[in-house]
């Protein structure tokens, strides 16, 4: 199933995140989340609002990496196959580990950026994208250290990069990630951005992050900083419209707040348009 099987306006997206925090759930451990919020959205209200609201299915669990000969996860799988009622035109997950032999770390751990990996993770990623028969996105996570490699570690870039196209898999470029581990681990976030294939490119992510001593936490609780905002103009500029998600899912403000941010993303996405317009 190739990215280019979608059929998608980017202006009517918004997430299972999204979709969970509206409908009021509230639960942790994805076998609890998943199936509330699916049969929530799949209740008649919802099939009413789904007429015009784009549901878009995002995994945490999918294991693309693992350290003992273990498939791929079935909560990542189950959520995507949820598509299909859906009707969502991709789901994504995260490029990480999330569980170490049969221990879930309920976290997205770096994977060590090394040509090994690349070489692990790409039937992993295909496989996930056949079970489920729809097209698939890696999103780029957040990460605090960098994994030991034997021999010489490939850039973030190159390695994300690597993974997306081998597999012949979508992207989900978290704008926040890129800037927050630029910080962390001193790189140029906009040749970051530039190694990036805009084709691939389906949806975006914004969010706030805090800054504790040295070190700049992912934490979704504030909203989206200056230069952050530079750094998604310049990506709208490379690939275009996309899908874009502000996430919010600490200390939560009011609901104002929060559409306040949308809206400056939708600003900025009309400005991108009519300058490339001429």
């Amino acid at each position: 199933m190739h990215i280019d099987d979608t059929s998608y306006n980017p202006s009517r997206g918004f997430t299972l995140a999204e979709a969970a925090l509206a409908i009021g759930v509230v639960a942790i451990l994805a076998g609890i989340i998943v199936p509330l919020v699916l049969k929530a959205l799949q209740d008649a209200r919802y099939a009413r609002a789904r007429n015009d609201i784009q549901v878009i299915v995002a995994a945490i669990a999918s294991q693309l990496k693992d350290t003992g000969g273990r498939p791929v996860a079935d909560g990542g799988v189950q959520v995507g196959r949820a598509d299909g009622s859906l009707d969502a035109p991709w789901f994504s997950d995260h490029l990480c580990f999330t569980a170490v032999g049969h221990a879930h770390m309920h976290d997205l751990i770096p994977l060590p950026f090394s040509s090994e990996t690349v070489c692990h993770v790409v039937p992993r990623v295909r496989e996930v994208q056949e079970r489920v028969g729809r097209p698939f996105l890696l999103e780029n996570p957040s990460y605090y250290v960098r994994m030991p490699v034997s021999g010489d570690p490939l850039d973030e870039a190159d390695f994300f990069v690597e993974v997306a196209e081998r597999a012949d898999c979508g992207i989900l470029l978290d704008v926040n990630n890129v800037y927050v581990n630029s910080q962390n681990h001193g790189f140029d976030p906009y040749r970051f951005i530039d190694a990036i294939p805009a084709g691939r490119v389906l949806q975006l992510h914004l969010a706030g992050h805090e800054r504790q001593g040295d070190v700049i936490i992912d934490t979704h609780s504030a909203r989206v900083i200056p230069p952050v905002w530079d750094l998604y103009r310049h990506t709208l500029a490379r690939i275009g419209a996309a899908a874009t998600l502000c996430e919010w899912d600490n200390a939560i403000p009011s609901l104002d707040e929060v559409i306040d941010e949308a809206e400056r993303a939708r600003a900025c996405q009309a400005t991108t348009a009519s300058r490339a317009a001429g």
